[in-house]
């Protein structure tokens, strides 16, 4: 449900509860506090009606021509987490959003995709919630499933009467169930795909010439370069961006930027930047610093480069290892044959000494032989 953000941060929820969790009407608007910034959530399924407690686009449409008007609200944020959803009421829906008088943004919350992108780029700014966040979409499809073989199996039998003046009535789903999908396509998919294109065209018109109108999904940082998104943040970011106080350009991923302006207060560790790139930048008047793209990308370079010296590190660390287990190894195969050698060694003691062994070398063993004999046993073993 709508809730309104205050400046210092205080939520007023929309809607009432009363002692059973039920809704049981809107809040007096008057307890809305001034400057405060109206978040909508959009999660899920977008239908036009309300259903199961979910609000349609029609009834959050309603809200904000309401809330448009009222004097303590700043503006609006849409939460959206969503595939998108249903064709019926979505232009109208999409309409209310672009000529809302106050500001508006959009949050991808994970998921912008579909209907629910045909409604977030008809706000002023889209953010995307983190780099993994799905937005894009575009396009129309249907899902059509041929129940007849389960009906006659379980003894049913459909029968549809048309009046002799309805020949047309149905054509599209009737093909659809004689196996001819081309009507379909023709006469409901590709116009209403086409208001699609033509809306984000109008409302996004950095898109024009991007590849996004074939019903492809974009990570956010994509979603950035084709212009689906303007920069990656928080929920809000995308606050502060309609009360106005949120710093411009303080984003590196933003679209459309060769240089940047950080405020002091978000410049720490920024000073690596300067001794990856080889070029100092100093603060303004305003206490603002200047990032350049110039330095980024010689910092981006720098950067290769000493991960590339890492690797090499890396690599040589990896091999010296492997040298020493090789190493470990042989000493292991020495030491085995030197205890081997040592007892051959014993035995030939025992035998030049004249003590009977047996066949581990132990004196005395079971089987014995006398000092003559095993003495000339082993010298014949020499020969």
């Amino acid at each position: 449900m709508p809730y309104a953000v205050a400046p210092d941060g205080k939520v007023t929820y929309w809607y009432q509860r009363n002692a059973n969790y039920e809704f049981s009407g809107m809040l007096n608007t008057n307890n809305i506090t001034p400057n405060s910034v109206i978040v909508v959530p959009i999660s899920g399924v977008m239908i036009k009606d309300d259903f199961c407690g979910a609000l349609g686009t029609q009834s959050i449409g309603e809200i904000l021509m309401q809330l448009d008007t009222e004097p303590n609200v700043k503006g609006f944020v849409l939460d959206i987490d969503s595939p998108g959803g249903s064709v019926d009421g979505l232009d109208n829906f999409a309409k209310i959003i672009s000529n809302l008088q106050k500001p508006s943004a959009a949050f991808a919350n994970g998921l912008m995709a579909s209907a629910a992108l045909y409604s977030g780029v008809s706000t002023n700014r889209v953010f995307a919630s983190n780099a993994t966040a799905l937005v894009g979409s575009i396009g129309t499809m249907m899902t059509y499933t041929d129940s007849r073989g389960y009906q006659e199996k379980t003894g049913l039998k459909r029968v549809t009467v048309y009046a002799p003046q309805s020949t047309q009535k149905n054509e599209e789903y009737n093909a659809l169930e004689a196996g001819n999908t081309d009507l379909m396509k023709q006469s409901i998919l590709k116009p209403h795909a086409q208001q699609f294109i033509n809306h984000v065209k109008t409302v996004r018109p950095q898109t024009a010439d991007q590849p996004v109108f074939t019903g492809r999904i974009f990570m956010a940082q994509d979603a950035i370069e084709v212009g689906l998104v303007d920069e990656i943040g928080t929920l809000q970011d995308a606050i502060d961006f309609v009360r106005g106080t949120k710093s411009e350009l303080s984003k590196s991923n933003q679209s459309n930027s060769n240089t940047m302006k950080l405020p002091n207060s978000k410049v720490q560790g920024w000073g690596f930047l300067s001794f990856l790139s080889g070029k100092s930048s100093a603060a303004d008047a305003n206490g603002e610093t200047e990032i350049t793209a110039e330095m980024l990308a010689d910092a981006n370079k720098k950067g290769e480069e000493l991960q590339a010296q890492l690797n090499a590190k890396i690599a040589s660390e990896t091999a010296l290892k492997a040298e020493l287990e090789s190493l470990k190894a042989e000493k292991a195969s020495s030491d085995s044959a030197l205890v081997a050698l040592s007892k051959e060694l014993a035995t030939a003691k025992s035998v030049i000494e004249g003590k009977p062994t047996d066949l581990q070398g132990n004196p005395n063993g079971s089987g014995a032989e006398t000092s003559e004999n095993a003495f000339a046993a082993f010298a014949s073993e020499i020969n």
